[in-house]
């Protein structure tokens, strides 16, 4: 009986250490899926990022490619999320290539046609509807990582240009408002006196995607 004891307890052993590693396995497993970010361990964002992209989507969410490129404030760093209910990524952060800052936000809605926009350093949200009429639309339904990758395949120079699904992109306006005024125009009023008009223009950029046109007339000082 004695001869039996050394190999009954190394099965105890193995038994012991099994049920530890299967216990540490699914302890790992409950800490990588509980909560809302399923970041990729690629994936290295602020905690400030994460809890802003936690907030927008409520869900849980996964970040998915990464890739580098230049825009006219700099290098930059698009990553793109997915929560887990949709079928393809929808949003894309951008980074401070150098010291990972947060820049800005967008989310691609495909379902409800809404595109949102936050931009870090104002705290200024806005959203616009999608035209689904769009070339960029109709091409790749602003898959913003190969708009990013055809940009890179342009060229890394800060200006110039390339065309896009037909759609020539100016690479001096990654993420601008451009304002823009019209001529001034005298208008002769009924008691004989002059008013002077103008037309100020603003065309929203996002991802050098040009979203919104919205202009308005007012008066000014005549010349």
């Amino acid at each position: 009986m004695k001869k039996l004891i050394l190999p009954f307890m190394v099965l105890i052993l193995s038994a012991n250490v099994f049920i530890s590693c299967s216990g540490d396995e699914a302890a790992m497993s409950k800490s990588q899926t509980s909560g809302k970010a399923l970041a990729t361990p690629k994936v290295n964002l602020s905690n400030t990022i994460n809890s802003f992209v936690s907030s927008f989507y409520n869900t849980q969410y996964i970040y998915g490619k990464q890739i580098e490129s230049i825009s006219d404030e700099g290098k930059i760093l698009v990553t793109e999320v997915s929560p887990l209910a949709d079928v393809r990524a929808r949003g894309y952060v951008v980074t401070n290539k150098d010291n990972g800052d947060f820049l800005y936000f967008i989310d691609v809605d495909r379902v409800n046609n809404t595109f949102s926009t936050y931009e870090a350093v104002t705290n200024i949200s806005d959203s616009d509807v999608i035209d689904v009429n769009d070339p960029i639309y109709v091409g790749n339904q602003y898959d913003m990582i190969e708009l990013i990758q055809a940009r890179n395949d342009f060229g890394l120079q800060k200006g110039g240009g390339f065309f896009f699904f037909g759609v020539n992109i100016d690479l001096g306006n990654f993420w601008t408002n451009e304002k823009s005024d019209g001529p001034i125009v005298k208008n002769l009023n009924a008691d004989g006196t002059v008013d002077c008009v103008q037309v100020k223009t603003v065309v929203k950029r996002r991802f050098w995607i040009k979203w919104s046109t919205t202009s308005h007339e007012v008066t000014v000082p005549c010349p």
